[in-house]
């Protein structure tokens, strides 16, 4: 047997993540009522934000003088604020923001923290402690308050805003990612590929990463949660996405002053961060269920 043939034998055990399989996991989540909910929720969101120039009625910047502060109506289903900007027009593209200021952010936190993970676990000695004290030295900080430094350093703008709220949750990724290869390197498939002479790189893509995909497939669907509701909270702050692009989190800032005059400026992208980060975090429960063998009786 050559070593190509008993390294992809050797494999095989290990890809019990795979072995769950896409549709599996889809029955279970849809099997709850209240997953399959927010699932519809989630799919609704993304098909809004991307049809957001058809279903908007009006230009979201497009400013009248005449209609300021104005409540909903048959010509301002939503109102319109200060500036007799549609609010929403401006919720429907504000969607579009927070989603993918959610997925790019979640992306640079995976993209930097994994392979951090994956050095520190299977190095060990002084690279684990070196990486690990680094991860520790950022957690020590708020994490609202370390985007707002970040921020404050890069400046204000939406790929700043990404790079700052991703950076912040790149110790969740890397500590993770640790904790799955300290115990899978010492599974039989990861010492028997070792021992045929796998390289490390290849030893780290190909038979430990694989198995670690649940835990961070669940991480990042909690991760969203927290980038929509950070971006949010920034925004709210002045330091997010300057204007006249619209957020969820600058309509709230806006919305606030005017709150006894117009409450609707405030309470409805409230309520569609509120809805937002509800279903986010129901669906990133049930995977966290689907996922794990111990858990799956449970759905």
């Amino acid at each position: 047997m050559t070593a190509q043939t008993q390294e992809s034998s050797f494999f095989q055990p290990g890809s019990r993540f795979w072995k769950v399989g896409a549709g599996s996991v889809a029955r279970r989540l849809v099997s709850d009522p209240v997953t399959a909910v927010a699932i519809g929720v989630l799919v609704a969101l993304v098909a809004i934000a991307i049809a957001a120039p058809v279903l908007a009625p009006k230009n979201p910047s497009a400013i009248d003088p005449f209609n300021t502060l104005a409540h909903p109506s048959s010509a301002h289903l939503l109102g319109s604020d200060e500036n007799g900007r549609d609010s929403l027009s401006r919720l429907i593209y504000g969607s579009r923001v927070s989603l993918v200021v959610g997925l790019i952010s979640v992306s640079i936190a995976v993209l930097v923290g994994v392979p951090l993970g994956l050095a520190a676990g299977y190095a060990g000695g002084h690279v684990d402690s070196f990486i690990m004290r680094c991860m520790d030295a950022v957690m020590a900080f708020p994490a609202i308050m370390l985007a707002l430094g970040i921020v404050a350093v890069l400046g204000s703008g939406l790929y700043q805003l990404m790079v700052a709220i991703g950076l912040t949750s790149v110790p969740l990724y890397a500590r993770l990612v640790r904790s799955q290869v300290l115990s899978l390197k010492q599974q039989d498939f990861v010492m028997a590929a070792r021992a045929v002479g796998v390289p490390v790189p290849r030893l780290l893509l190909r038979h430990i990463l694989p198995n670690a995909v649940a835990p961070i497939v669940v991480a990042g669907s909690l991760g969203l949660a927290f980038a929509i509701l950070a971006e949010a909270g920034l925004s709210f702050l002045g330091l997010g996405v300057p204007p006249p692009t619209p957020t969820w989190g600058g309509m709230l800032q806006k919305g606030l002053p005017r709150i006894y005059q117009a409450r609707e400026l405030s309470i409805v992208p409230g309520i569609a961060i509120f809805i937002t980060v509800l279903a986010l975090n129901i669906v990133g429960d049930a995977l966290r269920d689907a996922l794990d063998p111990r858990l799956r009786g449970r759905l």
